[in-house]
C-alpha cells in the first residue's frame, strides 16, 4: 500500500499548482487602490492547452489570479469559467506544453466507503503535500457559498487544511 501511495504522488503532484488571488481595494483616506492578496489555494493541471481546476471560492472576487506550476514557474491567469453553485472554477494559463502535466480524472461513482484517498494540496502557502485518508461517507450535501445545495459530496478523513482547498483528491 506504502509503494502505492508513493508512486501516486509522484505521478500526479506535478500536476498540482498553486493559485494566487490578489484584490484591488480602495483606501478610503487617500482613495488610492492598491492591490493586496486575497487567499491562496490549489489546482490542477486539466490538460496540455493550460485549463486549471479549482474551486470557485478560491479565485472570488480576484482582480488577479497568478498559478504556480511545480517547476516554480508563475503565470498570470484568466478565469474562462465558473460555477459557483457547485464551487468549481476553470482558469487559463499560457504555458509551455511540456510544463503542463495534467492530472488523471478518476470515477467517482466507483467510490466505497472505506477505500484510501489521498489529497494533495498546498495548505498553509506550502507546496505540494500529501494526506491520505479514507473515504468515510458518500452522497453527502453541504451549502456552497451561492446558499444553493452541492450534493453527492465525498466526505474525507484526509486532512484538508487552509489552502488545499482547489486541489485534487
Amino acid at each position: 500500500l506504502e509503494q502505492r501511495t508513493i508512486r501516486v504522488f509522484e505521478a500526479c503532484s506535478p500536476g498540482v499548482v498553486a493559485v494566487a488571488n490578489r484584490a484591488m481595494v480602495q483606501d478610503w483616506f487617500s482613495l488610492r487602490v492598491y492591490e493586496v492578496p486575497q487567499g491562496t489555494g490549489t489546482g490542477f493541471v486539466w490538460d496540455r492547452k493550460g485549463h486549471i481546476i479549482t474551486n470557485y471560492h478560491v479565485i472570488h472576487e480576484a482582480s488577479e489570479i497568478q498559478v504556480t506550476l511545480r517547476d516554480g514557474t508563475i503565470h498570470e491567469a484568466r478565469v474562462v469559467g465558473v460555477d459557483p453553485d457547485h464551487d468549481l472554477a476553470v482558469l487559463r494559463i499560457d504555458a509551455p506544453e511540456a510544463a503542463l502535466v495534467p492530472i488523471p480524472v478518476g470515477v467517482s461513482r466507483t467510490l466505497r466507503v472505506g477505500q484510501t484517498v489521498l489529497a494533495i494540496g498546498n495548505p498553509f502557502g506550502l507546496d505540494t503535500s500529501l494526506s491520505v485518508g479514507i473515504v468515510s461517507a458518500l452522497g453527502r450535501t453541504m451549502e456552497a457559498m451561492t446558499g444553493r445545495s452541492i450534493r453527492e459530496v465525498i466526505q474525507t478523513d484526509a486532512a484538508i487544511n487552509p489552502g488545499n482547498s482547489g486541489g485534487p483528491l
